[in-house]
């Protein structure tokens, strides 16, 4: 039979496991919020932002579905940009 005290053990310690996936994806929400206000400075600080290539970038949406970003699949950082437009280059 198994000992009670095991039990408690093994139930506190996936409750502080589970709190701490929490913290880390709430913390890593942050991160990736401020690097979609980075790119928004970015953006405003063009000739012309207002260009199709940029059209996609909105706050609230997910950086990552922006066009011309490019993010890392496990982390969901920004990794890359991607400004190539055959008529608008000229204009960044």
């Amino acid at each position: 039979m198994v000992n009670k005290s095991f039990l408690q053990f093994i139930a506190i310690l996936c409750l502080l496991i589970q709190e701490h996936i929490l913290c880390d994806e709430g913390f890593n929400t942050q991160i990736m919020a401020s690097e979609a206000e980075a790119l928004l400075e970015f953006k405003e600080g063009l000739k012309y932002p207002s260009s199709n290539l940029l059209s996609s970038w909105t706050l609230g949406k997910d950086c990552c579905n922006w066009k011309g970003v490019g993010c890392n699949t496990t982390t969901g950082h920004v990794i890359s940009l991607n400004l190539h437009s055959s008529n608008s280059l000229d204009k960044l």
